[in-house]
């Protein structure tokens, strides 16, 4: 494939994807040539604010040739988090595509920032505080303090020098005896955490995406 050809086909492919998924997902073609990076074509570059023949990265600086790993860009780099200086939240991968006399990097960069606020907004909004029926026939010794000193017993664990990963062991435990079923059990355990409610509800929602090996 000549770099003709090459770029080509990386600029049908860029407008191609921007078109599919809309005004979020910014497609770059980008060229390395005598040690720096510059983009040569992008498309819904306001999701990073670059332009053609800017040298910027999706960091927002300079790519200088002595910053970047040449390996791992040569192998590709897929599905990265990218917190751009402007605050925005960008899911991003990298695709190289080297000949004879070129040396060309397609990226996908795709603005998460909107999705990320409605799905704290949904876990929040779906979250329950406990189960009616569960939380009307709650017996003393089933208590929130009694499960929760149960398993910190379980896990030797002090509250006020636990780690997150100490602390989502922690709620582990406690999903598994049914304390986030009790009323009002996630106000309770942030203040015994000294976290905000926000934080244990992300656990949750980690915990509750993802097995944790306890």
């Amino acid at each position: 494939m000549t770099k003709k050809e090459a770029y080509e086909f990386l600029c049908n492919l860029a407008e191609g994807i921007a078109n599919m998924f809309g005004n979020n997902c910014e497609t770059v073609i980008q060229e390395f040539e005598n040690g720096k990076i510059c983009t040569v074509a992008i498309f819904n570059g306001h999701v990073s604010g670059r332009k053609v023949l800017s040298t910027q990265g999706i960091l927002g600086g300079t790519l200088e040739s002595d910053e970047i790993d040449y390996d791992k860009i040569m192998s590709g780099v897929y599905n990265q988090l990218v917190v751009h200086p402007s605050g925005k939240k960008i899911k991003s991968s990298s695709f190289p595509l080297k000949g004879e006399d070129y040396f060309y990097i397609f990226g996908v960069n795709y603005d998460i920032t909107l999705l990320e606020t409605m799905n704290l907004f949904i876990n929040n909004f779906i979250s329950f505080e406990g189960d009616l029926l569960t939380t009307l026939r709650q017996e003393k010794e089933n208590s929130m303090d009694h499960i929760l000193e149960s398993c910190l017993q379980v896990m030797n664990g002090n509250v006020n020098k636990m780690k997150k990963e100490e602390r989502m062991i922690l709620i582990k435990l406690l999903m598994d005896c049914n304390f986030f079923q009790m009323q009002k059990s996630v106000p309770f355990l942030s203040e015994k955490l000294g976290v905000s409610k926000y934080t244990i509800y992300k656990y949750l929602n980690e915990l509750g995406n993802s097995s944790l090996d306890i």
